[in-house]
């Protein structure tokens, strides 16, 4: 075995050294071996001055002092980045990142050993430079560089920079001078300008309008931008541009810019045509070439009506076409066509003014139309329409037909899909429309048909007949309404007919359990009627009345409750709601029923009577059935309304009463009134001495 020693070598070093001792036993190719270190030994840097943390670090001996500074979050806004000091042994060396970056340095001079020492200076000379540059920013500078280095270091210049003018901005003497200086002399090397720390340089864009150019546009191939210097004549300006078959060759339009930004229209003839003389351009001139559909008076043309395909066109006064034309444009007409067709002609030059022309689609076909001309051909069948007659009701399929004198009775009920099941084969009514007279009048015509849809005596249809089929009397689907709680046999019940009453659902339910209340409501869906209140006892001993036992409809849901044996007073306006606490009230109270007493009797007697200012005509009762009822005044007195088992009592508070005790009182002025008093016995003292004295 052969030991080879590394230590103290470069990784390039170590590398020379592996493959020379094995190039000695061994022959291969520089691609066959390979030298990489697996593990590297780390180090300690310690890193001072202007970086975002400063102390002792440990990396990897491969790390070079750049990545120790980016470990210590770099250098600060004003560290310097062209004097970053690396002592070793003793000795300080001096890096600048400026010329890393840039290539002209080595990287291997930027390598690191144990205990290196990295210290960031503040930057010395730092300059700004904007304007035209591919990196406009801050830039530290170094003694010896000047305006030329910074360009440099900014990325050089951008395209359009200005190349005659360069300013510095500096302070001096305790105040802002300008300093202006060539650009292209600068960077030629012909004049160098250095610069000081705080020196803001500012490369100016070219700002100048483009001028040494002429634009041409309109009815050309080839528009746009053109150099002036090799299209000064407007000759040559259109043999680039091509002008198309379309365009107006007599004159162009050229626009002329003035120095004031006034703009100047020449009419400038066709060069070559009728040996016009070629024209010269100036700069920004725009050369307009014309039309000449532009210039054509132009309408429309349509043609709609009875034809396969309408259509609508551009049409001028010079174009040529027919009405045959016209048709065969339409890809023909249809095979109901009127003979008689008519020509809407629109003056051009007064659009208000219009002149209708009939024309006969077969003598008239070579007739020549104008701008403006709309061609309406109009259908046959509108002229020969005779009426209608329709059938409704008992059908399957109600609709309406074309008369026709061959149409029967039965004919129009087999077309309309037959009749229905419950159809009234004796209740056929036909209305008919009878136009004689001054007015229209309508007659009914009754009607029967047997099985086979034929009248069972002759009738004939006329145009505008109405034929209606009745239903049979009660037919239909079974009518029902739906009985709920506390009867023996709850569940749905099918009426048997249009007058059926609640006492006789109740009979079918089998009547009331012994604990049913007496109130119920009956929810009713027909018209949105919603809840109704009703009085079951009363439904049974007034059997027949309307008045106590009410129809009912299809659609109807009875609720029989279980009787209750509590009574609810709302606390609003009683002495109750007035004096119990906050945590104690629950804005209501429920006490058992005592019997048939009125609402006043039971307010006194479970909720401390009334408040002061309690409006007791508002007291009311809603019963179970939410029917409600009201107090009554009889003269001077109350007729406060009875409870009923399950009632609630509410009432409200008197906000009129309320509103007048809250107003503020004046108050009495007892020292005023004292002197009042005295002065009017005085007067009464003195009217007595008075009299006596004349008696």
């Amino acid at each position: 075995a052969t030991k080879i020693f590394l230590k103290g070598l470069t990784l390039a070093q170590a590398r020379a050294a592996v493959k020379s001792k094995l190039a000695q036993h061994y022959s291969f190719r520089q691609d066959q071996i390979a030298v990489t270190i697996t593990t590297a030994r780390t180090i300690t840097v310690n890193i001072y001055g202007e970086v975002g943390v400063q102390g002792g670090f440990t990396v990897s001996a491969l790390n070079t002092a750049f990545n120790a500074l980016a470990a210590a979050g770099g250098p600060t806004a004003i560290g310097s980045l062209r004097n970053i000091q690396r002592s070793r042994a003793g000795k300080t060396t001096r890096l600048d990142l400026y010329k890393f970056i840039t290539g002209a340095l080595p990287g291997d001079q930027f390598d690191l050993q144990n205990n290196d020492i990295l210290f960031v200076p503040v930057a010395d000379k730092v300059v700004t430079i904007e304007g035209a540059v591919f990196r406009p920013m801050r830039y530290e500078i170094t003694d010896g560089e000047g305006l030329a280095e910074l360009i440099g270091y900014a990325g050089g210049l951008t395209y359009e920079a200005y190349p005659e003018f360069i300013q510095v901005e500096r302070f001096e003497d305790g105040e802002k001078i300008f300093r202006e200086y060539n650009l292209q002399n600068v960077l030629s090397g012909a004049q160098a300008v250095s610069l000081r720390g705080g020196d803001i340089v500012r490369i100016k864009s070219v700002t100048r309008p483009m001028e040494n150019y002429v634009h041409i546009g309109g009815d050309v191939y080839y528009g746009g931008n053109f150099d002036l210097t090799k299209n000064r004549s407007l000759q040559t300006l259109l043999d680039h541009a091509k002008p198309r078959y379309t365009a107006r060759t007599e004159y162009v339009l050229v626009s002329r810019t003035r120095p004031d930004e006034t703009v100047e229209v020449l009419t400038v003839p066709f060069p070559g045509v009728d040996g016009h003389p070629d024209f010269m351009l100036q700069g920004r001139d725009s050369v307009k070439v014309l039309q000449l559909s532009d210039f054509r008076e132009e309408g429309t043309v349509s043609v709609a009506g009875q034809v396969r395909k309408p259509f609508t066109r551009a049409f001028g006064v010079n174009d040529r076409m027919s009405i045959g034309q016209a048709i065969e444009l339409a890809d023909g007409l249809r095979p109901s066509v009127y003979p008689v067709a008519y020509i809407t002609r629109t003056d051009l030059f007064n659009p208000s003014h219009k002149e209708y022309i009939p024309v006969n689609l077969k003598e008239d076909r070579e007739t020549l139309l104008r701008p403006g001309d709309a061609l309406l051909i109009y259908d046959n069948t509108t002229y020969n329409h005779i009426g209608e007659v329709h059938i409704s009701g008992a059908v399957n399929n109600p609709l309406g037909t074309t008369y026709d004198a061959s149409l029967g009775v039965k004919d129009l009920i087999t077309m309309a899909g037959g009749l229905e099941e419950g159809a009234a084969l004796d209740r056929v009514e036909v209305f008919r429309l009878n136009l004689e007279g001054k007015e229209a009048k309508m007659t009914r015509i009754p009607l029967s048909v047997d099985e086979n849809f034929n009248p069972t005596e002759p009738f004939s249809l006329q145009p505008y007949d109405h034929l209606v089929v009745r239903m049979k009397t009660n037919f239909g689907q079974s009518r029902t309404i739906q009985i709920n709680g506390r009867v023996h046999y709850p569940g749905v019940y099918v009426l048997e007919d249009s007058r059926t009453q609640l006492s006789e659902i109740i009979a079918m339910a089998g009547g009331l359990q012994d604990d049913a209340s007496p109130y119920c409501v009956l929810t009713r869906s027909y018209g949105d009627r919603g809840p109704i209140g009703l009085n079951l006892k009363d439904a049974q001993h007034h059997r027949k009345n309307l008045k106590y036992d009410p129809i009912l409809m299809e659609g109807d849901v009875i609720n029989v409750v279980r009787q209750e044996n509590t009574v609810t007073i709302l606390e609003t306006g009683t002495r109750f709601g007035q004096y119990v606490p906050d945590e104690f009230s629950s804005s209501q109270k429920s006490i058992v029923y005592q019997g048939p007493h009125s609402a006043k009797w039971y307010i006194n007697h479970y909720a401390g009577g009334f408040q002061k200012f309690a409006d007791r005509n508002s007291v009311t009762v809603t019963l179970p059935n939410n029917q409600s009822e009201g107090t009554k005044k009889f003269l001077w007195m109350r007729i406060y309304p009875k409870v009923q088992p399950g009632s609630v009592i509410t009432l409200s508070m008197d906000q009129k009463r309320i509103e007048k005790a809250e107003e503020p009182k004046e108050k009495v002025r007892w020292d005023q009134v004292a002197a009042s008093t005295l002065s009017a016995l005085t007067s009464v003292v003195s009217m007595i001495l008075l009299i006596e004295r004349l008696n």
